[in-house]
């Protein structure tokens, strides 16, 4: 169990000293550089003795030029331990060990000034290899859908450091102009749009769209078919009845169907017969961190 401990610190704390320098590899979205004041990483040259945290405390504390920051000088040792736990049993082809022996050169200093000045001071102690400020590395919310580490325009466009500020707003409707989205896809069929104000057939049966006599969508026109046309005009086609919301779209349930059948044979199924639209919707709208496909990037419905 310790040997599993200290693994986990060699990694943490590798990661901690070289994450903030990953920033700008094109493949990592950039982060705020923060870190935390008063506080600096020191790194010991190769060749000095390891102190104890008092004698490092006593001997950074010459660098400073104020009696008041060298009194507030705190010294810590990361990895002490490293130095000593496996003396006389180290060969040199043990790279794990040389790497831990390295850890064991840090420090955190803690002093009562400014972190800029802080670094400065430090840097000019002659037993300091390198000394920076102690930097805070925020984790980035990174769904675990299926296939969203394939998507490397995530990364390129910083969506994970985007999710962090907003992970968007489930009353946003958006619209996808393409060949129609599988109804039943698994990341969207809980996300597809169902039109609120049409039911199937003439659900009143009052013969009228939507409701008799009533300009149901403010245009002006009572009752009137796909063409405008109004009961009694010649032409009338009575199946707009089933037209609830008065669009001039019948059953138009989840939307349109503008192509599929060809110009002139127009539906209300929306279902995607080529794949493409299915592909951009993912993108836009795929229900994220649900453990299967694809993460979407701005719509956040359930």
């Amino acid at each position: 169990m310790c040997s599993k401990i200290r693994s986990i610190q060699w990694l943490l704390i590798m990661a901690f000293i070289f994450l903030p320098r990953l920033g700008a590899n094109g493949r990592m979205p950039r982060m705020k550089v923060e870190w935390v004041p008063g506080q600096a990483i020191i790194k010991l040259k190769e060749g000095v003795v390891l102190p104890t945290d008092k004698e490092l405390k006593n001997s950074l504390g010459r660098v400073f030029s104020k009696k008041a920051a060298r009194d507030s000088v705190e010294v810590q040792m990361l990895f002490p331990a490293y130095e000593t736990q496996k003396q006389g049993k180290a060969t040199a082809t043990d790279q794990r060990w040389k790497a831990a022996r390295k850890l064991a050169r840090y420090a955190l200093v803690r002093a009562e000034l400014d972190t800029g000045e802080l670094v400065t001071f430090l840097n000019g102690h002659p037993d300091v290899a390198l000394a920076e400020p102690n930097y805070l590395a925020r984790l980035t919310l990174m769904p675990d859908d299926y296939d969203a580490v394939q998507q490397w325009g995530l990364a390129d466009i910083q969506a994970p450091a985007a999710w962090d500020i907003s992970q968007g707003d489930a009353a946003q409707v958006i619209a996808i102009i393409d060949t129609g989205v599988d109804l039943d896809h698994p990341d969207l069929a809980r996300k597809i749009w169902q039109n609120p104000y049409e039911l199937e057939g003439d659900a009143n049966q009052d013969n009228c769209p939507g409701i008799c006599g009533t300009d149901d969508d403010g245009d002006g026109l009572i009752d009137e078919d796909g063409m405008g046309r109004q009961p009694g005009d010649s032409g009338y086609d009575l199946s707009f009845i089933d037209d609830d919301d008065e669009n001039g779209f019948i059953d138009d349930f989840y939307g349109w169907d503008w192509a599929s059948g060809g110009i002139g044979q127009q539906d209300n199924d929306p279902q995607d017969d080529m794949g493409h639209g299915t592909h951009c919707a993912g993108i836009a709208a795929a229900a994220t961190d649900n453990g299967i496909g694809l993460a979407r990037i701005v719509a956040s419905c359930p």
